[in-house]
């Protein structure tokens, strides 16, 4: 199995990641993309990834990045440090970026998103990498910069939107991430999408340690995805469409 989004940099897993992480690859998650959220938590990535990496956990790829919660003060500084570490080719992915729109009504911090947003999508261009998207109330600006960078591809993790909206990212060749929302009795919207688009488009994630499954409390980690494929697979089942099958090769 493959935990499409994580983050064992986390400071929630100060006191036992290693033990953490032995245990999940003996339980059968074989592969886990671990995603900054600005130039430290990027670093911090980098630095879990590669002190993990090999004799305590098989595989673990980096998705370095600004979160648009995450630009306010230096982030023309931190955009260029982000440049500086993809030259580097120690990352597998630009993110997580994106837009978040919730609670801001200010069109400045906005407008200051999408330009983060979109800088990041050209140093996805520069240097070959797909991106790992973050995007709360923002479909239609997403959607925009999405098309203005085609050839840009990866994850929507996280996916928030209608099942109209994320045929339409399906269609520009975005997967969609799926997470523990899907647990919960009242996530209709995300139900709906993960019956509507096609199985290889999905990719299942944790957020680890945020989102626990419904029920559950505290930390969360990659063992979710078995119950979060579950659940996706009992929907798709139910609604005659083809199962999930998230091998790490995905």
């Amino acid at each position: 199995m493959f935990d499409a989004h994580a983050h064992y940099h986390d400071k929630a897993f100060d006191d036992d990641r290693e033990e953490v992480l032995k245990l999940l690859k003996n339980k059968g998650i074989k592969r886990i993309f671990e995603a900054g959220e600005n130039m430290a938590g990027s670093l911090a990535a980098l630095e879990t990834a590669e002190r993990y990496k090999g004799d305590v956990y098989p595989e673990i790829s980096v998705a370095a990045g600004l979160h648009p919660l995450y630009i306010e003060g230096v982030w023309e500084d931190e955009l260029q440090g982000l440049e500086e570490l993809l030259k580097s080719g120690k990352a597998a992915a630009v993110g997580e970026c994106g837009l978040d729109y919730r609670g801001i009504k200010d069109e400045a911090v906005r407008k200051r998103q999408r330009e983060v947003f979109e800088a990041q999508l050209c140093m996805c261009e520069e240097y070959g990498l797909p991106a790992v998207v973050h995007s709360l109330d923002a479909a239609e600006d997403t959607l925009r910069l999405l098309r203005a960078h085609k050839t840009v591809t990866g994850l929507l993790h996280g996916f928030a939107y209608s099942a109209e909206v994320a045929a339409q990212c399906v269609a520009l060749g975005w997967k969609i991430g799926i997470g523990t929302v899907i647990t919960r009795p009242e996530a209709a919207k995300i139900k709906k999408v993960a019956v509507s688009v096609p199985a290889e488009s999905i990719l299942v994630e944790s957020d680890a340690p945020y989102m626990p499954v419904f029920g559950n409390k505290g930390r969360n980690d990659s063992l979710s995805i078995f119950k979060i494929t579950e659940a996706v697979n009992k929907l798709r089942e139910e609604a005659g469409a083809e199962k999930i099958c998230q091998k790490p090769e995905s």
